[in-house]
C-alpha cells in the first residue's frame, strides 16, 4: 500500500471514531488524509496535520474538530492544521474561515467582541482587506493589532501566508445592509451545520447529560444546548443561554402586570432579561426566581431602547430551572498554595475581594494564601480578619514596581574626551527580541569624529529562516531582501575589524551589544571589549522631562535626519546626529569625559522602565521595612506608578523575601531574551524564582513578542535549571 494510502486509511479511522456519517465523509472528506501527527509529550498535545484538495465548509470543519476532541480530549489537547492544495486560493481559505478567526479573536483578544464580527472581509489572492464600519472600529483594530493576529492565525491553522489591509467602508454603504448580509450568512451556515449533525447521528437538541431537577418552568421545554453568553453580541430572533440569576427586581406596572428584571451570567459574560407576568399564576411561577438560581432561557435578544444607553436585553419565551454546576473542590493530597494573588485593591487587575479568596482557600483545605496587590497593602486589614475567621495563614506581600537605579551609561568606560573621541554608531535589526531564538538580519555602523561622518558599514545577513510578519512590517525588510545575503560569520568579522578601537554607541545598547557578544561567542570570535555608550540612558539623564526618549523623538529634537526608522543604517546615521547633540548638552553641564558619565548613575531614574517582583514580609521587621518601601514609592519615587529603587530594596531587605515575579520581571525577561550566563547573574538577586503555567505567558506569543509556545516552555525549563 502506498504511503498516501496508509495516511488516507488513518484519516478514515479518525472519521469513524468521531462518528461522522458515511455520506458526510463521501461529500466532504473523501479527498483528505492525515499527513502527520505532531506529538508534544511534555504538554500532552497532538496536532493533526491534514491535507485536502477541496475546501471544507467552516461549519463542517468545526463539527469535525469538536467531534474528534470529544473522543480524544481525555488523552491529549487536540489541535488541527488543514493544508489545502495550492489550487485553493488563500482568498478562498480566508473567506471560508474568517468566522473561525473572529470566534478565536473574541475569546483570546480583549474588547474585540462585537465590532470585529460586524466587519466585512474582501480578499484577492493573498491580500485580505478588512472593512470596518467606522473610524472608531478601524482605530480599535489597529490598536489591538488585529491584522497581525489574523496573519499568524491563518499561518498557524492553514499554512497560508497573507497580507492584511484594514480600512473603513465607503460613506454610502448601508450599515443595515451589512448587518442583514451578516445575519443571513450566519442563518444559512447554522442550517448547514444542523443538517450535517443530523446526518452524523448527532442531535443538537439532545438534552445535556446529568441530573436536572426542573422546578421553575415557563413555556416549552428547552432541549437546545445553550450558547456562551459572550457570543450573544447582536440582536437575535431566538437564542438559548444558561447561567446564574443575579440583580433580580420585581415591579408592578400601571396596567396591572408585573415586570421581572434580572441578569444572568455564565461567567463568560452576562445579559439582562425581562419577563412580564400578566396573571396571578404567572406572578406565582416567576416568583420562584431568586438570586443565585441557575436557569436555562430561550427567546429573542434585542436592544432595549427605553434605557438611557440602549443595551442588549433578552425577552425569554421559555425558561426553566436547572441544577447549578457542582462547587469546585481541591482533592489534591498536597495543596498548591497561591503565592501570586491580586484583589480588588489592584487597579484594573482583579474583581474579587480578599475575604472571598481566603474563604475559598480555607474551604479547599489550603494551609495558607498570599496576597500581592500592585504596590499597596490596602487589603491587609480585611485579609487579617478573614484569615482569623477561617483559620488560615496569610502571607503578606506586594507586587512591586522595581527600578534598577544602577544601570551604567557606559560599559567598559575609559578616559576619553567626549568631543574629540572617535565613535562607531551602530544598530542591528533582528527577527525578534531573544538572543537565544532570534537572528540578526541587518548590521550597520557609522564611524564619526567631531560630529562628522567618516566611514560607513552596512550589510544584510541571511537568517536562514522566515522573517516574522510583524518584523517585516516594522523594518520593511522582507525575505526576498535577505535570501541571497551573506552569512553572519564573515560579516561579523568585518564589523569587528571596522570598529577597531573606537567607542561603540547604540540606542538601548544592552540589546544591540548583547546580540553582538552572543554571536561572537557562538562563532568562536573574540568578544568585543570596546567602551559602549548607551544614548538611551544618556538621554534620560540629560533630558528627564522629555515625554519619551525614543530615537525618533530625539532625532526631532536635535534635527537629525531619520529617513527610514528601524532600518539599521538610517537609524545609525540619525543616532550619530543625536549623539553629538547630547555631548554638547553634557558639556554645558561641565561633563566632558567619557569616564565621568557613570558618576551620574542613579541620580535620576524617573524615566527608567520598572519591572515587577513580589516581596513578602517574613516577620515584624519585614513588615516595617515593607511599609517603608511602599511609603517611599508613593511619595518620593512615584512616576506613572509607585516605584521602588533597587538600591532601596537592598538597603531595607532585612525580614523580606524577594521573588522574581511574572513575565514582566527582569529575571524572566532575561531568561527569555538573553544568555544563560546573564540569567544566572540576574537570579542571584532573588530568594525564590517564580514560575507560572505556560498558558499565563501565551499572550506574549499572540502579541508577537515570543515566536511560539515551545520558546516559552524552553524558557521555563531554563528557570527550573537555574533554580536547581
Amino acid at each position: 500500500m502506498s504511503s498516501t494510502g496508509e495516511k488516507r486509511q488513518r484519516f478514515e479511522l479518525l472519521l469513524r471514531l468521531a462518528n461522522v456519517a458515511d455520506d458526510v465523509i463521501l461529500t466532504y472528506f473523501s479527498d483528505g488524509y492525515i499527513d502527520h501527527v505532531a506529538v508534544n509529550a511534555t504538554n500532552r498535545e497532538w496536532t493533526f496535520c491534514i491535507r485536502k484538495t477541496s475546501l471544507l465548509p467552516y461549519k463542517i470543519y468545526r463539527m469535525f474538530c469538536e467531534s474528534v476532541r470529544s473522543k480524544l480530549g481525555h488523552i491529549a489537547d487536540i489541535a488541527f492544521v488543514f493544508d489545502y492544495d495550492p489550487e485553493v486560493g488563500t482568498h478562498e481559505v480566508a473567506h471560508a474561515y474568517w468566522e473561525h478567526f473572529v470566534e478565536w479573536a473574541t475569546t483570546e483578544m480583549v474588547s474585540v467582541n462585537g465590532w470585529l464580527g460586524k466587519a466585512r472581509l474582501e480578499a484577492e489572492r493573498d491580500l485580505l482587506t478588512l472593512i470596518l464600519l467606522d473610524n472608531m472600529g478601524l482605530e480599535l483594530a489597529r490598536k489591538k493589532k488585529v491584522d497581525e493576529a489574523a496573519v499568524r492565525f491563518f499561518e498557524r491553522h492553514f499554512k497560508r501566508t497573507c497580507k492584511i489591509k484594514m480600512t473603513v467602508g465607503e460613506a454610502g454603504e448601508s450599515r443595515q445592509e451589512v448587518y442583514e448580509a451578516f445575519n443571513q450568512k450566519r442563518e444559512q451556515e447554522e442550517r448547514e451545520v444542523v443538517q450535517a449533525m443530523m446526518a452524523s447521528g448527532v442531535s443538537e437538541a439532545a438534552p445535556a447529560s446529568g441530573p436536572e431537577n426542573e422546578r421553575l418552568i415557563v413555556g416549552y421545554d428547552i432541549r437546545e444546548e445553550p450558547v456562551p453568553i459572550m457570543r450573544v453580541t447582536e440582536e437575535e430572533k431566538k437564542v438559548t443561554v444558561q447561567g446564574a440569576v443575579f440583580g433580580l427586581e420585581q415591579k408592578e406596572l400601571r396596567n396591572g402586570s408585573t415586570l421581572f428584571t434580572f441578569n444572568v451570567t455564565d461567567f463568560s459574560d452576562s445579559i439582562m432579561m425581562k419577563m412580564f407576568a400578566k396573571t396571578k399564576e404567572d406572578v406565582k411561577i416567576l416568583s420562584l426566581l431568586s438570586n443565585g438560581k441557575w436557569i436555562r432561557a430561550r427567546g429573542r435578544v434585542e436592544y432595549d431602547r427605553f434605557m438611557t444607553e440602549p443595551e442588549l436585553v433578552m425577552m425569554p419565551n421559555d425558561l426553566h430551572e436547572v441544577m447549578s454546576p457542582p462547587d469546585r473542590k481541591d482533592d489534591a493530597e498536597e495543596k498548591r498554595v497561591e503565592f501570586h494573588l491580586h484583589t480588588t485593591m489592584s487597579t484594573m487587575d482583579a474583581v474579587t475581594p480578599v475575604d472571598a479568596y481566603i474563604k475559598t482557600a480555607a474551604k479547599w483545605g489550603h494551609p495558607a494564601i498570599a496576597v500581592t496587590d500592585h504596590a499597596n497593602v490596602q487589603c491587609y486589614p480585611d485579609a487579617f480578619k478573614a484569615a482569623k475567621k477561617n483559620g488560615i495563614k496569610v502571607l503578606f506581600g506586594i507586587e512591586a514596581n522595581v527600578v534598577n537605579d544602577a544601570v551604567p551609561l557606559v560599559l567598559n568606560p575609559r578616559e576619553q574626551d567626549l568631543q574629540t573621541g572617535e565613535y562607531v554608531v551602530f544598530d542591528i535589526e533582528t527577527t525578534g527580541l531573544s538572543i537565544i531564538n532570534s537572528k540578526i538580519i541587518e548590521l550597520a555602523g557609522v564611524r564619526m569624529r567631531e560630529g562628522k561622518e567618516i566611514e560607513r558599514f552596512e550589510t544584510f545577513i541571511n537568517p536562514h529562516e522566515k522573517i516574522p510578519y510583524h518584523i517585516q512590517q516594522l523594518t520593511n525588510i522582507t525575505d526576498d531582501m535577505v535570501k541571497d545575503a551573506p552569512e553572519l560569520e564573515p560579516k561579523l568579522r568585518e564589523f569587528i575589524a571596522f570598529i577597531g578601537d573606537s567607542v561603540l554607541v547604540a540606542h538601548n545598547a544592552r540589546f544591540d551589544i548583547g546580540f553582538i557578544q552572543a554571536n561572537c561567542k557562538a562563532l568562536g570570535l573574540p568578544e568585543v571589549t570596546n567602551p559602549v555608550l548607551d544614548t538611551l540612558e544618556l538621554a534620560r539623564f540629560i533630558h528627564p522631562s522629555l515625554k519619551n526618549h525614543r530615537l525618533n523623538t530625539l532625532a526631532d529634537k536635535y534635527k537629525a535626519n531619520l529617513e527610514s526608522h528601524h532600518r539599521a543604517i538610517d537609524d545609525s546615521v540619525a543616532l550619530g546626529g543625536v549623539l553629538f547633540g547630547l555631548i554638547g548638552d553634557a558639556a554645558a553641564r561641565s561633563i566632558t569625559g567619557l569616564h565621568q558619565l557613570n558618576d551620574y548613575v542613579g541620580l535620576d531614574f524617573s524615566n527608567s522602565r520598572p519591572f515587577h517582583c513580589n516581596i513578602y514580609a517574613l516577620n515584624a521587621t519585614g513588615k516595617k521595612n515593607l511599609f517603608k518601601l511602599i511609603s517611599m514609592s508613593h511619595t518620593e519615587y512615584f512616576k506613572r506608578v509607585a516605584c521602588i529603587p533597587k538600591s532601596k530594596l537592598v538597603e531595607l531587605r532585612e525580614g523580606l523575601l524577594v521573588i522574581s515575579g511574572c513575565e514582566k520581571g527582569e529575571f524572566f525577561e532575561t531568561v527569555l531574551n538573553k544568555t544563560m550566563d546573564e540569567a544566572e547573574d540576574t537570579a542571584q538577586f532573588y530568594d525564590v524564582l517564580e514560575i507560572q503555567p505556560v498558558d499565563f505567558y501565551m499572550h506574549l506569543v499572540e502579541k508577537g513578542f515570543v515566536g511560539s509556545r515551545a520558546e516559552i516552555e524552553q524558557a521555563l525549563r531554563r528557570v527550573c535549571q537555574i533554580g536547581d
